[in-house]
């Protein structure tokens, strides 16, 4: 059996340790950046859409009620890069079975002539729809929520009304 002297144990195990610290090291530096630790904060929301100067901006118009109900509503609507867009958001009850809510957009002069702009669907506790048209729709400057009992194109019970 060899002797080993202490100075050479105490060599082998000082190289030994700084080879493995080496290893270690390495590994983490290679490893480091492909890891995430699931404490990270998550990145920050984008910005918020802000106007800008020659944006247009949007009009906004209050829904009020037909009658003794309390719903109320709001319209918005713009007009950019020649799209017309509506958003209609109101506090309405679920309706009657076999009912449903439509909005519409009205022009009165010459005469009155309504644009259906789709059927409400419920969000949450609220009813909504948003349209899209290329094209100005301005010179319809009434915003009018029905409940429907047919899908025909025509304006049946008024409940909520609004002008922008």
């Amino acid at each position: 059996m060899r002797k080993i002297l202490p100075e050479k144990n105490l060599l082998i195990i000082l190289l030994g340790s700084l080879f493995a610290l080496l290893v270690v090291s390495v590994g983490l530096f290679f490893a480091g950046p492909q890891q995430k630790s699931s404490l990270q904060t998550p990145p920050p929301p984008p910005p918020a859409i802000t106007q800008t100067e020659n944006s247009p901006t949007p009009q906004m118009a209050t829904l009020k009620p037909i009658g003794k109900s309390t719903d109320s509503g709001t319209a918005t609507r713009v007009f950019v890069n020649d799209q017309f867009l509506l958003a209609v958001t109101a506090q309405l009850p679920d309706p009657p079975q076999g009912k449903f809510y439509q909005g519409w957009l009205v022009k009165k002069t010459p005469k009155s002539e309504f644009l259906l702009t789709g059927k409400m669907n419920k969000a949450g506790s609220n009813y909504s729809l948003t349209y899209t048209q290329t094209g100005d729709l301005s010179s319809y400057p009434g915003v009018v929520v029905t409940l429907e009992q047919k899908d025909d194109q025509k304006p049946e019970t008024h409940v909520l009304e609004g002008s922008f």
